[in-house]
């Protein structure tokens, strides 16, 4: 949710590149500074490349997306997904809580 401000991180945060980054989110793991919100993009691009595959043998009928997803289903189950957002969480418990995450990781 945040990432766009890490994108213009030499704007925001005085001449300071975070980027380029990885992370594990629907963007599929890729982020720049050129093209935001290019979440459907990605989606499509990775549908596309598994249909791809799932195809690559010309199967009749040809499998469709109906088809991998009811596969995947019936090997991994079901997924759901629930996000989280904390704007409204107590700084000091929220930096406490990181303080704490720290302490537990040897530099």
């Amino acid at each position: 949710k945040f990432f766009g401000n890490l994108m213009s991180s030499k704007e925001l945060f005085g001449g300071t590149d975070y980027g380029p980054f990885l992370c594990g989110e629907e963007s599929f793991g890729t982020g720049s500074d050129h093209i935001r919100e290019k979440d459907g993009l990605w989606a499509v691009l990775a549908w596309m490349s598994i249909v791809a595959r799932a195809n690559s043998h010309n199967p009749s009928p040809p499998v469709s997306v109906e088809d991998i997803v009811r596969a995947h289903w019936r090997k991994y189950g079901r997924h759901f997904y629930c996000r989280y957002d904390y704007e409204e969480v107590d700084a000091d418990a929220a930096d406490a809580l990181v303080a704490r995450a720290r302490s537990l990781f040897v530099d």
